[in-house]
């Protein structure tokens, strides 16, 4: 329980100077805080740092969505659409933890610009490894195929053509992708399972032809 109310006196604090934007929403159950900014949801989580966490190495992450239906979880009927970034250094490093780093705050907010608009995010999302800018990186926990998905139905959303052309070429250029150790698939073949339950969840129409229109 102690950590749980000490994230959330953090995240609190946060606020109060400045780091994270007045009336952003503070959830201490789940130690984190949302709000939006720049047509773009943000959430702050802090990770446990009690055992088997050393006390002085507790982690952070801030997850980057789009507005909207695409950037909803699935379980809320979303497509799941995320950018997550962390710090770049060993997360055991005392220099990044929420607890007691002294750049913990320089660091949020410089990752609350890392993600500069929609069309920065289609171009994030189709990068298969991660992406460093300054201090921080990206951290690609969803599959490389799921994520071309979704960048091509938020660069449809956003009326980024350059953005959708790039995540079709991807899907339609003949590369394998890693389905299980041993085995490989196309990743027309994956993205078209992924984008039928992205269909299923959402509603939306996830067209993966080539021509536009």
């Amino acid at each position: 329980m102690a950590d749980r109310v000490t994230a959330a006196s953090r995240l609190r604090a946060l606020t109060e100077v400045g780091v994270v934007p007045e009336g952003a929403q503070v959830d201490s159950r789940r130690r984190s805080c949302s709000w939006h900014e720049r047509g773009l949801r943000m959430t702050l989580l802090l990770e446990p740092f009690g055992p088997p966490y050393p006390t002085e190495t507790g982690r952070w992450s801030l997850f980057v969505s789009p507005s909207g239906i695409l950037g909803l979880p699935s379980d809320r009927g979303g497509a799941d659409t995320v950018v997550a970034i962390r710090p770049r250094q060993d997360q055991k490093s005392p220099r990044t933890s929420w607890v007691s780093g002294a750049a913990f705050g320089e660091l949020v907010l410089g990752a609350r610009q890392f993600v500069v608009d929609e069309s920065d995010m289609c171009w994030l999302l189709t990068e298969q490894d991660d992406v460093a800018r300054g201090g921080l990186t990206t951290w690609n926990y969803q599959k490389f195929a799921a994520r071309v998905v979704k960048s091509l139905l938020l660069a449809r959303q956003c009326g980024d053509r350059r953005a959708e052309e790039r995540a079709l070429a991807i899907l339609h250029s003949g590369a394998e992708v890693p389905v299980a150790p041993n085995s490989s698939e196309s990743i027309l073949v994956v993205a078209r399972r992924r984008a039928e339950e992205i269909s299923r969840d959402t509603g939306l129409e996830v067209r993966l032809d080539l021509a536009s229109g």
